[in-house]
């Protein structure tokens, strides 16, 4: 039943002082659409979360990238631009169907499968020729050393 006389003031929750607990806005909505991870849970792999750290002579770059063999992921630099690949297969396999020559059946698949692609553009130079990469425990390290004109180098200052 509508009443057109009851007339309420709408305060967003956050607004309502400190008792209220703090709703997200549909603003706050909107935005979360767009963050890989959100987007991961129906699109297949969701962007790895990584952490991009400078040095003087390099570039640190942590990738967080669990249930990826060193197989299933890509690294590639060039002109600057050091690109990360990853594909997950398909397929879901369990040892005794393997073994029993059938697929058997899936009750619950909730491990994404699919490929991610994630690229970084870096300011200055970097030598691709030394780039070192590794992976332990589900995080791939990359260390890209900047090259020797973008190098920060210390001048010493004497007296005139």
């Amino acid at each position: 039943m509508r009443r057109d006389t009851d007339t309420r003031e709408y305060i967003p929750a956050t607004r309502r002082g400190a008792e209220a607990t703090a709703w997200p806005t549909v603003g706050d909505l909107f935005q979360s659409f767009f963050v890989p991870s959100f987007l991961g849970s129906n699109t297949g792999v969701s962007m790895p979360a990584i952490d991009l750290t400078e040095k003087a002579d390099n570039y640190n770059l942590l990738v967080d990238v669990p249930g990826y063999t060193r197989d299933q992921i890509n690294v590639q630099l060039a002109d600057n631009v050091l690109t990360l690949t990853g594909e997950r297969p398909d397929k879901v396999t369990d040892a005794t169907s393997v073994q029993n020559g059938d697929n058997g059946r899936c009750h619950i698949i909730e491990r994404a499968t699919g490929s991610f692609s994630r690229s970084i553009k870096f300011p200055v130079p970097v030598d691709p020729a030394t780039v070192k990469a590794g992976m332990k425990n589900g995080v791939l390290s990359v260390t890209i050393p900047k090259s020797a004109t973008a190098r920060t180098q210390s001048v010493k200052i004497t007296e005139s």
